[in-house]
């Protein structure tokens, strides 16, 4: 079984995460543009990144049994996405329930 820490290095060598941390309901958001049919997830989970809290709030999509994660840039299979950084769903959004959100709110999200 491969270790969460050594998956973790494994991203962090993406020379884009920097850029990316902290944007995860917005880069969720842009990714649904091209990929309407799939599933964008409001939740919170383990703090993959390292720094600051424990757990975080996070965006991220599914599509099947897939889940993307646009601030890793990584796809997973959905059990091991929840299984490693032990995700919790708080809501998910069609990509019409999204755009809805979008023009009532002004922002990608959290949506209360």
């Amino acid at each position: 079984m491969i270790k969460l820490r050594t998956l973790i290095s494994e991203v962090k060598k993406k020379e884009k995460i920097s850029s990316r941390l902290e944007r995860c309901y917005e880069l969720s958001g842009r990714y649904m543009y091209s990929y309407p049919d799939s599933i964008l997830v409001h939740g919170h989970l383990i703090n993959p990144f390292g720094k600051g809290l424990k757990e975080i709030n996070h965006a991220w999509i599914e599509d099947g049994n897939e889940v993307f994660d646009p601030v890793m840039d990584m796809s997973w299979p959905k059990e091991v996405y929840e299984s490693l950084f032990k995700a919790k769903v708080d809501k998910k959004y069609s990509s019409d329930e999204m755009l809805k959100k979008i023009n009532e709110t002004g922002h990608w999200g959290p949506w209360a």
